[in-house]
């Protein structure tokens, strides 16, 4: 074979050679186009399985909006109060026992009604307003759970009533008291207990005023 027969058949080659390689890339762009397609649409499939296109659905593990219906009620052991913006203010406690004192105001109670506070025995309340809770001791104020017990002038001390005496008085919580003849009045001067109960009469010395009114307990000096 002659040199230009070899160049000849050399150059084909190459020209086969090259063809191919052509092929080659062209076949592995065609692949690599349709697998990042492919790709493609399954990226885009899943993201529309996760959020779906349009709006969200609600999700039925959100937090939902309190609704009238679902809003706690005050509990039948709390203090309802109105400031002076009107709005209400409650004072919760756990449970509500008649007697039990007021947290924030001294000598205030619970009453047997729930919501409702009351002044302490032989307390009163020192104005009308609804809010204030102020109390003041009063004498003479019966003891709202032992009969015939007044309260004393000093505050938190009490004294039998006119005409009565302490079945125990060194006991400071004992309460009882007995109807005692002759026993002076602490409210009327010259005025004692009779021999019948409740009922008085006047020291000796001394005369009714009205001897007709039996609400006049006023005495003066006999003549």
């Amino acid at each position: 074979m002659g040199a230009a027969a070899s160049t000849q058949l050399l150059a084909g080659c190459t020209r086969i050679l090259c063809n191919y390689q052509v092929a080659v890339r062209a076949v592995n762009m065609k692949q690599t186009a349709i697998l990042i397609v492919a790709l493609l649409a399954l990226i885009v499939g899943i993201a529309a399985w996760i959020h779906p296109f349009g709006p969200a659905a609600p999700s039925p593990f959100a937090p939902k909006k309190p609704t009238q219906t679902e809003t706690p009620a005050p509990s039948p052991s709390s203090k309802q109060t109105t400031d002076a913006d009107g709005a209400t203010d409650t004072e919760s406690t756990d449970t509500w026992t008649p007697g039990d004192a007021n947290p924030d105001h001294p000598h205030v109670v619970a009453s047997d009604t729930p919501d409702q506070w009351t002044p302490e025995a032989g307390y009163d309340w020192a104005n009308d307003v609804p809010d204030d809770f102020t109390v003041a001791w009063i004498s003479g104020n019966p003891h709202p759970d032992y009969e015939n017990v007044i309260a004393g002038d000093e505050a938190d001390t009490w004294l039998p009533d006119s005409g009565y005496k302490w079945v125990n008085k060194p006991d400071k919580n004992d309460f009882r008291v007995v109807w005692t003849p002759g026993t002076e009045s602490w409210a009327d001067p010259h005025v004692v207990a009779s021999d019948k109960r409740d009922e008085f009469v006047p020291a000796p010395g001394y005369e009714w005023v009205k001897p007709g009114d039996p609400n006049d307990l006023r005495t003066k000096r006999s003549r």
